[in-house]
Formats: structure tokens, C-alpha cells, sequence
């Protein structure tokens, strides 16, 4: 073990113990429904973008070349002494892709679109030209157990460049067929979700016949960011046939004004239960229910249970340092239901360095978290937030991942900030980043 490895546990001991002791989830044996299954994934919508709430500016994307350019990494630098490699992972671990971005053709650029790819082979499967002209877009992406099946859901901006609204909400089957003469196959789906309803998260079953959707259906109020707000969130399920909601859930959940999305991190564990996480305050307090498919009522947080939750207390003023402890990210349920992965950064007094953690907790033993695989950043490298889970095996023992280093120089006297995504596979012992730089939204 490193010595780095040695400081990473340490700063996780004082932080697992705020971790509320809980029962595992206990589900019914493999096969118990309805034959062999797929092993379930957690499935997360991606790098959500949002039209609403104090994060607008930086939510609306300019379908432009500069906004392509701008999620390169400056120079091409090496964020850490990962493994570049086209192999993504052993057997079992997703090998396609599909992301909502610009689509080029020729150097050209076409439009907004879908766009499906191979990680092993660097190579594009195919693309789906969505629109021309879009001032802006929001979109989430959420994979089936296959590795061939998505869905992806996208509202185009109209309207004024300086001022676009979200147009009408489009859902998509998104389908991969190697080896065919039409690899990519793309197809309307007839969900109808409520207004206004700005999509949190979404999850696809592992069989791909059920989608749970997470909507913020209030609207973001004229408040002060200090203080917490409430607003109305609901979860529901639809059938991918028929785009039916199935059943919904609702409640009103109090949070803090600078986190806009409430619930997130969706996954399915098992055939009847889904998992997903609050955050009432950024790197503070989060938490991951469960909810039975079959509970009576339709009051969310009544019908769903705490599995997990963490809390530590920010630093004074809110001011986050490199070493500053801070809640995990994007923590999800795991498709066994017995663990939490979730992702986060730790700082090393003695290197002078930064890394990106990812982490499974436990929940039979949520003091005692496993780190999956660290990537060890740079000197230079000021922050690597926000570091995210957007894939896990079952049992949360490999995940896909993504880190954001930013280095921040001063050229003649002056401020700037560089920052690139990265994403690739962690797990074994090992970390083979993708020779690719991260896609705006994107899913495994």
C-alpha cells in the first residue's frame, strides 16, 4: 500500500464515521421473477444540464464550435499517471456509449445530435442529427443492462441566443446493433412528462422495459441563496413501450438554494426497487433511499427508506480548501443494493498533490468504505471537482468515472483557469483512462 493510499484512508476514517448505520437491502435471489437477468447497473443521466435555478448561465450550451473546444484539455496535458488504453475493463463492464452533443461530419459542424461510440475501438458507431439552429438544449442519457440499449431525453432551446427557453421535451430508444448496415437505430418514445417538470434523473431498467424519471416540478423561487428553499419533486415510472406512467411518487423537499437538483443518482436494484440520492446541501449532508415499486401511497419520502447518509459540517464561510473534507459525490445504489458508490477528492499534506477517489460503502458496514481506485493528479492541479460514478458493475467493485482538473496560473500577473474531462475505467487495481476527453452528457 502507498503512502498516499495510507493518507486517503486516514481522511476517510473521521469522515465514514458521520455515516448512519443501516440495514442491507435484502432482495430476492437472481432469477426469482422472471428468469435470468442482466446484472443491474447503476445508471446515472449523465453530466445533467438544467434550464432553471441560479446555475442558468452556465446551463444554457452554445451550440458552437468554441463550446466543443472549450471540454478539451489545454495542450493535451496527461492528468494523471493513469493507463491510456482502448481496452475499457475485463469482461463485463460496458463497451458502448452514447452521448447528446455537436455532431460533425467532414469538420463540419451539423447540428445537436446522438451520438453512439465504441470505447474499445476509439471509433463512432453512428449519429442522429436532433436539430439545427438550437440556441441551447438540456438533455439526460441512461443505459439498459445490455450495453446496447439507452434512452435519451432532450428539450432544444428556442427563442433569443441571449434569452432561450426549453422547447417541448423529446424522448428517445437509442439502440446499438454492431456488425448491422444500420449500427445506430433511433426511435421516438411516447412518454409524456408532467409540466413543467425539469428532468433531475432517470433510469433505465435492466431489461430496458421500465424508466424511472426524477423531475424538480416546482418553480425555482426568488430567494435568497443563503437560506434553504422547498420545492416539489416527484419520481415516476413509465413503461418504454407504451410511454405510460406506471406510478408516481411526490413530495416537497427542503435544501439547500445552491443545490438544483434534489434528487439524482437513479439506479435499479433487482426488477421492483429504485434507488436514489437527496442532497439537501452540497458537500455537506446527501443522503440514498429505496423505493419498492409496490409501496402504497404517493408520498415519496414516506414510501421510500434511508439506506445511507452522510454529513460533514462545512468549513467556516463556506470557504472549501484543497484538504477541506466534504460529503461524497454522486453517490448511488449499487444494482445488489448493498452498497453506495459514490466519488469524491482527497488532498495529501505530505505530496503536495491531489486525487480523484472513488469509493463503495458498505451498507451491512457503512464505517468501513473500500476505495475502489484513485487517480493521482498533478502538482500544478488546483481542483479536481467535481469527480463523479456514471457507471458501476453490481457489487461496485469497478466503476466508470470522471475528474476535472483545473489549473489555475497566473501569465503576467493575470488569473486564468484551464480545465479538462477526463473519464475512464477504474477498478482491479488498475485505471485505464479513455483516450477521449468527456462528452458534455454521455452514459455507459
Amino acid at each position: 500500500m502507498s503512502p498516499l493510499e495510507d493518507e486517503i484512508r486516514d481522511a476517510l476514517r473521521s469522515e465514514a464515521a458521520r455515516l448512519r448505520e443501516v440495514r442491507p437491502l435484502r432482495l430476492p435471489p437472481a432469477g426469482a421473477h422472471d428468469g435470468a437477468r442482466p446484472a443491474a447497473r447503476t445508471r446515472r443521466a449523465g453530466w445533467l444540464l438544467t434550464w432553471r435555478g441560479p446555475v442558468v448561465a452556465v446551463a444554457v450550451v452554445l451550440l458552437a464550435a468554441a463550446t466543443l473546444v472549450a471540454l478539451k484539455s489545454a495542450g493535451g496535458r496527461d492528468p494523471a499517471p493513469a493507463s491510456p488504453s482502448g481496452v475499457v475493463g475485463p469482461a463485463g463492464s460496458p463497451r458502448y456509449y452514447v452521448a447528446i452533443g455537436g455532431v460533425r461530419s467532414g469538420g463540419t459542424y451539423r447540428g445537436l445530435g446522438i451520438t453512439a461510440g465504441d470505447e474499445q475501438t476509439g471509433r463512432t458507431v453512428g449519429s442522429f442529427l436532433l436539430g439545427k439552429g438550437a440556441n441551447g438544449w438540456s438533455g439526460a442519457v441512461s443505459s439498459g443492462g445490455d450495453d446496447r440499449t439507452f434512452v435519451v431525453e432532450v428539450a432544444l432551446g428556442q427563442g433569443s441566443s441571449l434569452r432561450p427557453v426549453p422547447g417541448p421535451r423529446m424522448w428517445y430508444l437509442v439502440r446499438i446493433v454492431p456488425g448491422s448496415a444500420s449500427p445506430l437505430r433511433v426511435s421516438k418514445l411516447p412518454v409524456k412528462s408532467p409540466p413543467p417538470g425539469g428532468v433531475n434523473a432517470m433510469a433505465l431498467s435492466a431489461d430496458g422495459s421500465e424508466l424511472a424519471v426524477a423531475y424538480d416540478t416546482g418553480k425555482y423561487p426568488a430567494q435568497d441563496f443563503r437560506k434553504d428553499v422547498s420545492r416539489p419533486v416527484t419520481l415516476g415510472v413509465y413503461s418504454v413501450v407504451t410511454g405510460r406512467l406506471r406510478h408516481s411518487w411526490s413530495g416537497t423537499i427542503s435544501a439547500s438554494f445552491a443545490d438544483p437538483l434534489l434528487i439524482s443518482d437513479l439506479s435499479w436494484a433487482g426488477d421492483t426497487t429504485v434507488g436514489f440520492a437527496v442532497t439537501y446541501d452540497p458537500q455537506v449532508r446527501e443522503e440514498v433511499r429505496t423505493l419498492d415499486l409496490s409501496a402504497a401511497g404517493a408520498d415519496l419520502l414516506t414510501a421510500s427508506h434511508v439506506v445511507w447518509s452522510q454529513y460533514i459540517p462545512g468549513p467556516r464561510g463556506d470557504i472549501y480548501q484543497e484538504d477541506t473534507p466534504r460529503a461524497c459525490g454522486t453517490p448511488a445504489l449499487t444494482g445488489n443494493g448493498q452498497a453506495v458508490v459514490c466519488a469524491t477528492s482527497t488532498y495529501s499534506a505530505a505530496g503536495k498533490r491531489l486525487a480523484a477517489v472513488w469509493l463503495a460503502y458498505p451498507l451491512a458496514t457503512p464505517t468501513r468504505p473500500r476505495v475502489i481506485g484513485t487517480v493521482l493528479q498533478p502538482r500544478d492541479v488546483s481542483s479536481v471537482s467535481p469527480v463523479s460514478v456514471d457507471w458501476a458493475n453490481a457489487s461496485g467493485t469497478e466503476v466508470i468515472g470522471s475528474w476535472f482538473p483545473t489549473v489555475v496560473t497566473f501569465p503576467g500577473g493575470v488569473k486564468t483557469s484551464n480545465s479538462g474531462a477526463y473519464s475512464g475505467y477504474i477498478g482491479g487495481g488498475a485505471v485505464r483512462q479513455f483516450p477521449r476527453t468527456g462528452d458534455p452528457i454521455v452514459t455507459w
